[in-house]
């Protein structure tokens, strides 16, 4: 439906908590709404307020206080404030698991930890999301 835009009402109260002035709002995940506006994201919390203003690209929902977003050339993690953390570097990222994030450059996986910092370098062709703190490795480099 071109030129409707979305909203979100608290389905308990019937109360509106983000006006319909947004082209596109995710599920909320992780207490805050990612929202978009002329083709850019940004993050909304539960309450409406917006978080951090529509600015990039892309971007993927939060998880546990983290999310990666797009700036239009490189990918990089932000924490709830929208505080860039570490730099944004990576031309795709795959996942956010247990608080690591699992991010590729030049055609290789590797992992940053919450703080954006790599922690396993970018040389791997497969890796998989963390489980229990543990990672499989590729045997393939």
């Amino acid at each position: 439906m071109e030129g409707t835009k979305m909203g979100v009402v608290d389905n308990r109260t019937g109360l509106e908590i983000i006006a319909a002035s947004y082209d596109k709002i995710l599920p909320e995940h992780d207490g805050k709404f990612a929202i978009i506006k002329d083709q850019l994201l940004g993050y909304a919390d539960t309450t409406g307020k917006v978080i951090i203003p529509v600015q990039y690209k892309d971007g993927i929902s939060f998880d546990e206080g983290r999310a990666f977003v797009f700036n239009g050339s490189k990918w990089g993690m932000i924490d709830e404030r929208g505080k860039l953390l570490g730099q944004a570097i990576y031309d795709d990222i795959i996942g956010l698991s247990e608080g690591v994030g699992r991010v590729m450059l030049n055609n290789k996986i590797g992992f940053v930890n919450r703080a954006g910092v790599q922690i396993v370098p970018c040389k791997y062709p497969e890796a998989y999301d963390c489980a229990y703190g543990l990672q499989p490795e590729g045997a393939r480099k």
